[in-house]
Parts: structure tokens; C-alpha cells; sequence
């Protein structure tokens, strides 16, 4: 049996619509203390050593959740394929993605407080037994009901509520979820009435899954309640030079000057740049690409955001949003604004809403009252993503 913990893999299924929580969203896209459900259980596995691939589950008809909602707050790659009718289908498209001999953990998509301690403890009881599921002891009374009686009560010496991950090794699995079992509701269930033996292990309270509305208030009241938020400020100033064009927020404004600068001369997005390196004290644009270097003439300053943007994810920070006031005499600003916007929306992967661009004159005062060239202060809030 292989005890290589490099060669764990997991499907988190995150493919049911969620409706007993309620509201507009799925529960698993819903959010707690300001991150969505999905992206803490993913997350959780993402930043495991033991975790070689992390496949995700959903619905076909919630990517655009998923790309939205759920990408932004991710720390690492995931694979991500679409489930089925049943939980058995979900699970079946996940395993078609890990190779025949490996071992894999099987996940709900809304369980987000499971601990790595309890994963690792999956992953090495799998090892040694084939199989292996947490669960968690019924300890308050449970009654048999029938036509809204109460008709006997049950021995609950050895009742335990189902957890996950439940851990198997796909070779000895895989051929069950080619039968359609709709009376198994997990993946244990079906490993037993296929005669697979699968060790239990005590699981935890925490490892609650999140079902209703209340869980998802609970929670929100009642555990990492502390988000940490920073401001960065960016400030640019570029001269006018010969030219026909000039370029604010990646996009082109024909006007009768350029502006001066080693790369593109686009001082609104060096300014947005800016105050995001500012906002995880990581310098400015002159730090990561010295304008005294001939790799960066002429360059694309959408070259400079994005990496600012993949930083900020790396450290991991999630933007929350950007300010950006253009100040000049000329030229007119307003109705090129839109496209700004759409443009820095495409870079940075946030929403339009989250992007403020506006303009104003310096009442003919300064170098900019002169028309010499135009300034740009940003201001960028970025959240830390637990």
C-alpha cells in the first residue's frame, strides 16, 4: 500500500443547490464572515502539503458563481468538473481525474471547519486500513416517528452522524459509482454494501456541515469574526511630449500630446498599481520594474497590474476596491470612464462596482493648470482572505 501522503488527492463535492439554507445563492457560494463557503473548504486542502490535487464538484449551471464568487479567494489550483443528479454521479466525475492506485479523500463541499489535524488522521488510516471515515457520536436521545408519532425509541450505544473526509484508495471504489444506488446517501454507505471495510476514526464538532440559515448566522457570529483590512495610496504624475495619443487605464484617448515615460506613460494605472503594492508594504512599480532597465521600454503597464494583482494573492489578500481620481485640464475624462473601468475590472478579476474612476482640474493651478501633464491619485482596499 502506498504511504507516500504527496500522492492524497481530494474531490470536494459542491454540486447540490443548497436550497434548505435559503436566499438567492446556494449555500456552498454563500459567505461567512465575508468568504464563501466553498472557497474556506477548498482552501483548507489547498494549503495541506499532504494534498497533491484538489478537484472541485459543481453544478454546471453555477460556473459563473464559481468563477466569480469563489476564484478570487483560492490560495492554489484546483480541477474542476461537473457533477450529476446524484451524489454518486458528483463523485464519479471527481475520481475520473486521479489516477487508479492513489488514494483519495471525498469531501463535502460545505463542511468548512474541518481541521488538517483530522484530515491528516484520514489520510494515514487509509493508508494502513484501505479505508477510513470520521463520525461523531449520537449523544442526545433519538426516536423512531411514524404518521407523526413517536413509536419506540432507538439504541444509540454505537449511532455516530456521518463526517468527511472519508478516505478510500480509487481502485477499490471506483466500479461502485458505475451502479446507481440511490438509498446510499455517502460514499461509506456504498463502500460497505460493496463489502469494503472502513475504519472508523472519532471526528470532530467543529466539522459541522453547514445546512441552514442559522448555521451560516451562527457561524458569522461566532467564529473568525476578525478581518483584517489595509489601504494602499498610489500617486503619478507624467509630462505631456509629441504624439496624438495618450493612454489612461489601458485605453487610448486621441489627444493632441502623449504622455512622457519610460514604459506606456499610463499614469492612472502606475497609480492603481502602486497603491496596491502600498496596501501589502511591498514597494512600488520602480521596485519590481527599475525604469532604468531596457526590458521595460514601451512596455504594457497592464504587465505591472497584473503582477501587483497576483501578489496581492499570493500574500494572501483579496481587493476589496479601488479609487482612482484623475486630475487634469485636458482632456476630457467622463466619457471614456466606462471603458476604464471594464478595462481594470478584466485585469484585477473584480467586479465594476468595486472600481470608482473619476476626474478633476487642478482650477488652472500648477503645472497641471498649465497643461504640462496630467496626475493620478489611487487609493486601494485589500482584505486578507482567512
Amino acid at each position: 500500500m502506498n504511504d507516500n501522503t504527496k500522492k492524497s488527492n481530494v474531490i470536494i463535492v459542491a454540486a447540490g443547490i443548497g436550497s434548505r439554507v435559503g436566499g438567492q445563492l446556494p449555500k456552498q457560494y454563500q459567505e461567512i464572515n465575508g468568504t464563501p463557503i466553498l472557497a474556506l473548504t477548498t482552501n483548507k486542502f489547498l494549503t495541506m502539503f499532504e494534498i497533491k490535487k484538489t478537484i472541485v464538484v459543481i453544478n454546471k449551471n453555477h460556473q459563473e458563481y464559481f468563477d466569480t464568487k469563489i476564484l478570487p479567494f483560492l490560495k492554489g489550483p484546483v480541477e474542476l468538473t461537473y457533477g450529476g443528479k446524484l451524489r454518486q454521479d458528483s463523485v464519479f466525475q471527481g475520481l475520473k481525474k486521479i489516477p487508479s492506485d492513489e488514494l483519495v479523500l471525498i469531501h463535502d463541499g460545505a463542511r468548512p471547519f474541518v481541521s488538517k489535524k483530522l484530515i491528516k488522521t484520514i489520510i494515514k488510516q487509509t493508508q494502513k486500513h484501505g479505508a477510513a471515515a470520521p463520525g461523531l457520536k449520537i449523544t442526545d436521545t433519538t426516536w423512531k416517528v411514524k404518521n407523526s408519532l413517536v413509536v419506540a425509541d432507538i439504541e444509540r450505544t454505537n449511532l455516530y452522524n456521518a463526517q468527511t473526509p472519508q478516505g478510500f484508495y480509487k481502485r477499490d471504489i471506483v466500479e461502485f459509482y458505475n451502479k446507481k444506488d440511490e438509498s446510499k446517501t455517502d460514499d461509506v454507505g456504498l463502500a460497505i454494501k460493496n463489502g469494503l471495510r472502513v475504519k472508523f476514526v472519532d471526528g470532530e464538532e467543529d466539522n459541522k456541515k453547514i445546512t441552514t440559515m442559522a448555521d451560516i448566522i451562527n457561524n458569522n457570529t461566532g467564529q473568525n469574526t476578525y478581518t483584517e483590512f489595509r489601504t494602499g495610496i498610489g500617486y503619478d504624475v507624467h509630462a505631456f511630449d509629441k504624439g496624438q495619443t495618450i493612454i489612461l487605464c489601458g485605453i487610448k484617448i486621441p489627444y493632441k500630446y502623449s504622455l512622457k515615460g519610460h514604459s506606456d506613460a499610463d499614469v492612472s494605472m502606475h497609480a492603481i498599481t502602486d497603491a496596491l503594492y502600498g496596501a501589502i508594504a511591498e514597494g512600488d512599480i520602480g521596485r519590481w520594474f527599475p525604469p532604468n532597465e531596457p526590458e521595460w521600454k514601451n512596455k504594457n503597464s497592464e504587465i505591472f497590474l497584473t503582477h501587483s494583482k497576483n501578489l496581492l494573492k499570493n500574500r494572501g489578500f483579496l481587493i476589496s476596491n479601488i479609487d482612482c481620481t484623475i486630475i487634469c485640464e485636458e482632456p476630457k475624462i467622463t466619457p471614456h470612464v466606462k471603458e476604464m473601468k471594464d478595462n481594470i475590472s478584466r485585469i484585477l478579476d473584480i467586479e465594476e462596482q468595486r472600481i470608482s474612476i473619476k476626474a478633476t482640474t487642478s482650477e488652472k493651478l500648477g503645472f497641471i493648470g498649465r497643461q504640462e501633464g496630467i496626475a493620478t491619485q489611487a487609493i486601494a482596499t485589500v482584505k486578507k482572505i482567512d
